[in-house]
C-alpha cells in the first residue's frame, strides 16, 4: 500500500512541477514577445545603415 501511495504522491508532485514549468514557459514567451517588439520598434526608428555597422 505504501508504494501505491508514494506513486500517487509522485504523480501529484510531477503534475505540480509540470504546471510550474508551464508558467515559466509562458513567462519566457511573454518576455520574448516583449523583446521582439522592442527590437522591431528600434528597427523602425533607426535607419538601415546603423544596423550594418553593428
Amino acid at each position: 500500500m505504501e508504494e501505491v501511495n508514494f506513486g500517487e504522491e509522485s504523480i501529484r508532485e510531477t503534475g505540480a512541477l509540470v504546471h510550474d514549468l508551464e508558467i515559466v514557459l509562458q513567462m519566457l514567451n511573454d518576455l520574448q514577445s516583449t523583446i521582439e517588439g522592442q527590437q522591431a520598434a528600434r528597427d523602425i526608428e533607426s535607419p538601415p545603415r546603423s544596423q550594418s555597422q553593428s
